[in-house]
């Protein structure tokens, strides 16, 4: 192989790999967030299909208010809401004008439901696991007698920020965690995090966006028939609206990045 032949390719293989990182790193475009929610609302059925959803919320607040032993209702009714979230997920990342899917398949609903209720609930036991030993060295560390008093502070303030940030870090590539787990619809893409951290972390910002329009979106369905009183009989239906379109928004900011 000539000189010429090898400096050719080389210059070749730089400029593509110069061309990935450019288009990896490259801004987004803006996401339509307004159209997929208009989309929510221009399906005909979407009361219907939110209804059932808030039917089966206050049959889960109910059953666990009312005795221990309902706790399997709960899980039940929790697990359908699930998969049907990420079953929307599903659909809108495939197309976001399609409009919300039926309630069928009640049993690929629970099965994808509780699939990802027990991920969480491994990673949630880790979390805490992990921030009961960070607590009790910082609280140990703050105690020690000859411990000045700035770093008796710093030590009881780490005790509390670092386990909450550790917390609240973990929740938010949780999110997309869900997004990356509805779509490949297999185990190991619920615990891909290393996989879903290297994506957001192309664009951070953008991910960031998309995780508090969506936790915004579930506070104000919660808060906003709180605060109307009359409200308070529709919060089961309005707090699964909420979930509903938070699904949709981190489908679509999800979606964007694979354009």
């Amino acid at each position: 192989m000539s000189k010429l032949t090898v400096r050719f390719q080389r210059e070749h293989t730089t400029a593509a790999e110069e061309k990935n990182v450019i288009t990896a790193f490259a801004p987004l475009p803006a996401v339509p967030v307004d159209d997929a929610v208009k989309a929510f609302f221009r399906d005909r059925d979407w009361v219907n299909k939110t209804g059932i959803g808030g039917i089966l919320t206050a049959i889960a607040v109910v059953a666990g208010l009312y005795h221990f032993a309902c706790l399997p209702i709960v899980f039940a009714c929790w697990a359908l809401m699930v998969g049907y979230a990420l079953r929307v997920i599903r659909t809108k990342v495939a197309d976001p004008k399609a409009p919300l899917p039926e309630w069928n398949e009640w049993g690929d609903l629970f099965l994808s439901g509780i699939t990802w209720i027990a991920f969480q609930s491994i990673l949630g036991a880790l979390m805490l696991f992990t921030a009961l030993i960070a607590i009790t060295f910082c609280t140990m560390s703050a105690s020690t007698a000859n411990t000045p008093d700035w770093q008796t502070m710093l030590w009881s303030i780490g005790a509390v920020v670092l386990p909450a940030l550790t917390c609240l870090n973990l929740g938010y590539v949780a999110s997309y965690v869900m997004v990356h787990f509805a779509i490949e619809e297999n185990s190991r893409a619920g615990v891909a995090y290393i996989r879903v951290m290297n994506r957001m972390a192309r664009h951070p910002a953008h991910y960031l966006t998309g995780f508090l329009l969506a936790v915004g979106i579930q506070w104000a369905a919660v808060i906003l028939p709180i605060v109307t009183v009359v409200g308070l009989f529709v919060v089961p239906s309005c707090y699964f609206i909420g979930q509903v379109l938070s699904a949709i928004v981190l489908a679509s900011f999800w979606r964007a990045d694979s354009e």
